[in-house]
């Protein structure tokens, strides 16, 4: 798969979350640039059944995870699962068909040429240049979710000066890491 298929798909999710299509609170991180257009075609799938509350989508054990906002119908679900076990076969950083490893402390799919190239370096994300999209190009972050992270955390009482140490970090705003 190209980069520019790759950059387009991401910057199609960009679009879908920055223009409220698709509400996600806790923003979209993924390990690696290969799982955008797999990612965009369970998006495009749940908005076409009427599901645009997303939660997360992110990277977990090596494969796509996407969490929904709110009770769904089956059919959401269903779609969320397929796009998870699909993802078990993309490798994370360019969307070639690979293979579920855990060899490197990280679980990670990778098709053969970065499964190489991780065997060189110990590392499955290592030395990304810009033509790779960088290891934390991949999250898009919602505003909208951000602000009803918040709401959320005042809400439910929490301690105001909890809240404002965890914004300060950036976890508040949907960043994960």
């Amino acid at each position: 798969m190209g980069k520019a298929e790759l950059r387009a798909a991401r910057d199609e999710i960009h679009r879908l979350v920055e223009s409220g299509t698709i509400q996600s609170y806790f923003g979209i991180e993924l390990d690696g640039a290969g799982h955008y257009p797999l990612l965009l075609g369970t998006l495009r799938d749940l908005i076409a059944i009427g599901v645009t509350d997303v939660a997360q989508a992110k990277t977990k054990y090596g494969v796509l995870r996407v969490m929904l906002g709110a009770p769904s119908p089956a059919e959401a679900r269903d779609i969320v699962n397929d796009a998870m076990v699909r993802s078990q076969t993309i490798c994370i950083r360019c969307g070639e068909p690979g293979k579920l490893t855990d060899e490197f402390s990280w679980d990670a799919v990778l098709c053969a040429t970065h499964y190489e190239a991780a065997k060189r370096t110990g590392r499955v994300l290592a030395d990304f240049d810009d033509d790779d999209f960088g290891d934390r190009d991949t999250e898009i972050s919602d505003a909208a979710g951000a602000q009803r992270n918040r709401e959320t955390f005042e809400s439910m009482g929490s301690d105001r000066a909890a809240f404002d140490q965890l914004d300060r970090r950036g976890i508040a705003d949907g960043d994960q890491r």
